[in-house]
């Protein structure tokens, strides 16, 4: 299952990410799925990360993602392709990481419309999402799977 999911992974073109905001509730937001069809290059770049499920996202420093994160960082990510009755849900912790090198290496032409600066903009910055388990639906059957002794 764990691969069918990756493959679910790799066919969205984006992805849902949950926080809890500072009054307790869910915030759902749509964001580019950086493992998608849209970025190829970063599929085979972010593809040693499989088997741990750990995804990185890109935000701005100030988006309430950020406030969201310091304060609750648990979270999930959800993919869906509801033509083929498919979904994975990931629920784990997401952290700012602030590795430069990692930044640089995410970064995508194209990008300058959201972060003027380029890489170095201050209001760029890297989520990244350890996974603690992934359940979903796969055409008539639901499916769990842990994923917290990978870490």
């Amino acid at each position: 299952m764990k691969k069918s999911c990756l493959d679910l992974i790799a066919s969205c073109p984006d992805v849902v990410l949950t926080t809890i905001g500072d009054d307790g509730v869910p915030q759902a937001r749509v964001m580019f799925n950086l493992r998608g069809p849209r970025y190829p290059q970063l599929q085979e770049y972010l593809r040693p990360l499989d088997g741990t499920f750990r995804y990185y996202l890109d935000t701005k420093t100030s988006s309430s993602k950020i406030r969201d994160v310091r304060s609750r960082p648990q979270a999930s990510l959800l993919f869906c392709r509801p033509e083929i009755y498919f979904s994975l849900m990931l629920a784990g912790d997401l952290a700012v990481d602030e590795d430069p090198v990692l930044r640089r290496e995410l970064w995508r032409p194209g990008w300058e419309t959201y972060y003027p600066a380029g890489p170095e903009d201050p209001d760029y910055t890297i989520l990244r999402f350890d996974s603690r388990y992934g359940r979903g639906w796969n055409g008539s059957v639901n499916y769990f799977f842990d994923l917290r002794e990978k870490r």
